[in-house]
């Protein structure tokens, strides 16, 4: 009986991940951005609409290095995919990188998908089913590395500053993991 209640369970449509963009060139820019598919003549879901606009405003922000329309094409931008899948989940992670010289030039950008809801996770939701807020988050980041700083510089006023939470994904547990910076 359990078996059958299982099998009855509504799920989403299936979704795929189709790479969109994978530009790689000679000035070392790496670009890789997917769109969701949804297998057969199904109509895409809430969140397979909201992924995908998403995807498109950030090929958006790498246009000029895509189609060379910038006066000059910059070099070293990096956008990497690092998905990841879970029974439930579709996470999207990407390193972003634009070379700078003042070295803090990485940041995360995360979507997730929820393939049983057919609804995109958000940061406020990743933060409910965490029992967290960003503020604590931070708080708590501060408070496990600021002792480490001032032993490892004895008499500096070292700290962790400007703390934010650039997103996460979710674990296979169901349980969301947060990127912070």
């Amino acid at each position: 009986l359990c078996g059958s209640l299982v099998s009855c369970r509504s799920r989403g449509p299936d979704v795929t991940l189709a790479m969109d963009v994978q530009h790689y060139d000679t000035s070392f820019n790496y670009i890789e951005i997917p769109a969701l598919a949804v297998s057969g003549s199904t109509q895409p879901s809430e969140g397979v609409t909201a992924i995908n606009l998403a995807l498109t405003k950030l090929k958006e922000d790498y246009q000029p290095v895509l189609d060379g329309s910038a006066a000059q094409t910059p070099g070293e931008n990096h956008c990497l995919l690092y998905p990841t899948e879970t029974d439930r989940y579709l996470n999207l992670v990407f390193f972003r990188e634009t070379y700078h010289t003042d070295l803090n030039t990485g940041h995360i950008t995360t979507l997730v998908y929820d393939k049983e809801t057919g609804k995109q996770v958000t940061l406020d939701d990743g933060l409910a089913l965490a029992g967290q807020t960003e503020e604590g988050l931070c708080q708590a980041l501060a408070a496990q590395y600021d002792p480490t700083l001032s032993q490892e510089v004895p008499g500096a006023d070292l700290c962790i500053q400007n703390q934010a939470v650039e997103g996460f994904r979710m674990g296979s547990d169901g349980q969301p993991i947060f990127y912070l910076t």
